[in-house]
């Protein structure tokens, strides 16, 4: 099976850059929003998605998604505010029914007998953004819910130590550790997720690229980080990433 995998477009813009190969599956590993996000800017991105040569095209949201993010509406401004959030977050939701797409939020698809299965969720790390949550117990929360049959892995956040590590420019005073990457992810991936040959994520912009790290002393598994523009969102830093599985 052939995936192309992109993330972090952060606008259709530089989607509309991209030249994306023919494929049996094209995924986005979310924030396809520039800051925040908008209805419009949803519409945008499903239309130039749905029209990618591939035969199934598959999303989950990421940070930047904020109106695919209920919780984050209801939590923003007064009561003017919210309702207008939750109008949108509607509205974003019957848009996605539309298209021949695939959005997976903490849900599963099955395609040519192969299992994915995706969320939008990333630890909290800075500002108040989109579908995060605290490391330990709440993000364990999360991670209970992939099956333990699942082929390839879509979250907009890295694991710890895959991809995930930060330049000196973006470390907050007091920090050591460059990695941002979920550890409790990387924990379910070693002790449960047997049959998973394919990890897509995004969230960090700088490092992009496949690995394949040592889950295990004898397990390996393909870590793929498709964010395709500079963190100062002003250019493309690659192009698409092939992988076959």
């Amino acid at each position: 099976m052939k995936i192309v995998h992109i993330s972090d477009t952060h606008g259709v813009k530089f989607c509309e850059k991209l030249q994306i190969e023919k494929c049996d599956v094209l995924i986005h590993s979310g924030d396809f929003s520039e800051w925040r996000g908008s209805v419009q800017e949803l519409v945008n991105f499903l239309i130039w998605f749905e029209a990618q040569p591939a035969d199934v095209k598959i999303f989950v949201a990421g940070n930047h998604d904020c109106l695919m993010d209920k919780k984050w509406v209801n939590s923003r401004g007064d009561d003017i505010a919210k309702m207008l959030g939750r109008q949108q977050h509607e509205d974003c939701m019957q848009y996605l029914d539309k298209y021949k797409i695939k959005y997976l939020n903490n849900t599963e698809y099955v395609y040519q007998g192969i299992k994915f299965w995706g969320s939008p969720y990333s630890p909290t790390f800075g500002q108040d953004w989109a579908f995060n949550v605290d490391r330990g117990e709440d993000a364990k929360k999360i991670w209970a819910k992939i099956p333990t049959d699942v082929n390839v892995l879509i979250t907009h956040t890295p694991v710890y130590g895959m991809l995930d590590d930060i330049t000196e420019k973006y470390m907050r005073e007091g920090e050591t550790d460059y990695h941002k990457g979920c550890k409790d992810l990387l924990e379910v991936i070693q002790k449960r997720l047997f049959n998973l040959k394919l990890h897509c994520a995004g969230h960090i912009h700088d490092r992009v690229g496949i690995i394949l790290g040592h889950v295990s002393n004898n397990r390996r598994v393909l870590f793929s980080n498709g964010a395709i523009i500079s963190n100062d969102a002003t250019q493309l830093v690659t192009k698409p990433l092939i992988i076959t599985i």
